[in-house]
């Protein structure tokens, strides 16, 4: 029985391990195309600076809280099925699961989030762009 449980201890700190790894990559990943994004976008649209930084702290601190929640919550299931000393099997298939739902993840946050935000922050530097346009405008107007 003590095999065993050394054996389970291992596999689920390796597993959880591994997935803080994985969501660290997922982070840099994210943190990198954020910057030149917005930068890029930046360029492009002419946004103020202070608009630029405001945008990529609120995206930053979106993906931390995400990626907390995540650790976190593969954290506490580890430690449960831990604390509770569950049979192999359960655990494998936990295991299984989890490297499913990580493979989802990946999917998410790499293709549809990366492109969701791109676009986002498209729409939102053309609308800034506009704004600043029309105010231009109206006081080059005024004036005259």
């Amino acid at each position: 029985m003590n095999e065993q449980l050394c054996h389970v201890t291992s596999i689920c700190f390796f597993f959880f391990f591994l997935f803080s790894f994985s969501f660290l990559i997922h982070f840099i990943i994210i943190f990198i195309f954020i910057i030149i994004s917005s930068l890029l976008l930046s360029f492009l649209f002419l946004p103020s600076l202070l608009t630029v930084v405001i945008v990529i702290i609120i995206l930053i601190l979106v993906c931390l809280f995400i990626y907390l929640l995540i650790y976190l919550f593969f954290f506490f299931i580890y430690l449960i099925l831990l604390i509770i000393r569950l049979f192999d099997e359960l655990i494998y298939l936990f295991i299984y699961l989890s490297i499913y739902l990580f493979i989802y993840l990946f999917i998410i946050y790499l293709f549809i989030y990366l492109s969701i935000y791109f676009f986002v922050c498209l729409f939102v530097y053309l609308f800034i762009y506009y704004i600043i346009l029309f105010v231009y405008f109206i006081f080059h107007k005024y004036k005259n």
